[in-house]
């Protein structure tokens, strides 16, 4: 999925909505990052049973994606850990991208049902950034 304005574009990813391109369209420059393993957000979910706890990302849960005017929505809504262990936690990822704004905002709500505490919540999670020297920059 591309979002766009006169300023930016944004590529997700249809299945998992990680960030997969970024583009200043002023400057003409796309920035990419190695979305080989990059989740959109990942979740670090401590467990009595595993000394680092156990980790959950974007990556492992399919997505629904809305949109709404300005608004994207991402609904996650299971978590899946790094062993393919069910948690019951859903995330809402919303993109708002404005036709006359330079940037876009990104919002993050988890709503936690399981046994679990969240320890840390990593968003974006945007890895492995470069210019693409291929293109011009104006």
């Amino acid at each position: 999925m591309i979002l766009k304005n006169a300023f930016l574009e944004i590529e997700l990813d249809d299945g998992n909505g990680s960030i997969l391109s970024l583009t200043d369209r002023k400057r003409g420059v796309t920035y990419m990052d190695d979305a080989r393993g990059c989740a959109l957000h990942r979740l670090v979910v401590p467990d009595n049973e595993k000394w680092l706890g156990q980790f959950a990302d974007s990556t492992a849960a399919s997505c629904e994606i809305s949109s709404s005017g300005y608004d994207t929505c991402m609904r996650f809504a299971k978590q899946r850990t790094d062993e393919g262990r069910e948690l019951d936690i859903s995330v809402t990822v919303k993109v708002t991208l404005r036709p006359d704004c330079d940037e876009a905002f990104l919002s993050f709500r988890v709503e936690n049902n399981s046994p679990f505490v969240i320890d840390e919540v990593w968003f974006p999670q945007i890895g492995g950034l470069h210019v693409d020297r291929r293109r011009p920059p104006f």
